[in-house]
């Protein structure tokens, strides 16, 4: 049995519904977002936080007597695009880089080209994740974790307001003064000194050892 609607509305909502299209449950990803998402997006080692814009950018300055960034780019990740993107830092080096020790680490970049390309692979599947997408971003992420525990190593509480001096075994200079619960990195070792700086600040100086807390 065939029904047919008389009704002059039954024509219009046919037409609507040929003409009005079904939402898009899974709408396109602006690729572009993903570039300053990634850029944004931190990593965290040991307690110690930092942006992949900051971890790529020390990995040139640490590893490579010079580097300056030419620009960033993103493009879909062509093995999963719908989910995923390739995030690439474009750096120009110059100079011969800092050995590592590790044969396959050090040809990767004493054989880096003047452009030195550092891809990340950024997911949005379910949840964000970031990966490195090729050798020069691993190396990058292990640079940061020797980083991170160089700095660990160095680092030491005041624990008590200390006083600094200009040089070892001397009287404090009266102008440079440091708080109890500082956290301060040791520079150098002289007997029973240790030169001191506080990290982001141009405050430096020596301090009795017996006044210092080693973190680790």
């Amino acid at each position: 049995m065939a029904f047919f609607f008389s009704h002059p509305a039954a024509s219009i909502l046919t037409l609507t519904l040929i003409l009005v299209p079904l939402a898009n449950t899974n709408p396109k990803r602006i690729v572009e977002n993903d570039l300053l998402s990634l850029r944004k997006a931190e990593c965290s080692y040991r307690g110690i936080t930092a942006t992949y814009e900051e971890v790529t950018e020390a990995y040139i300055i640490e590893n490579y007597a010079r580097g300056s960034v030419l620009g960033w780019r993103v493009q879909p990740n062509p093995r999963n695009p719908d989910n995923e993107s390739l995030v690439t830092a474009i750096y120009q080096v110059e100079g011969p880089p800092k050995p590592d020790g590790r044969p396959f680490v050090d040809r990767l970049r004493s054989s880096a080209p003047p452009n030195v390309s550092i891809t990340w692979r950024y997911s949005s599947l379910s949840a964000i994740r970031i990966e490195p997408a090729n050798d020069y971003a691993r190396d990058a992420l292990g640079s940061f974790t020797n980083i991170v525990d160089s700095f660990i190593s160095r680092m030491v509480v005041a624990v008590e307001d200390i006083a600094l001096s200009t040089r070892p075994n001397s009287t404090p200079s009266g102008d440079k003064y440091v708080s109890k619960g500082t956290v301060l990195l040791m520079e150098k070792r002289e007997n029973d000194w240790v030169e001191v700086r506080q990290p982001s600040s141009p405050l430096s100086g020596w301090a009795p050892k017996t006044s210092l807390l080693s973190v680790e």
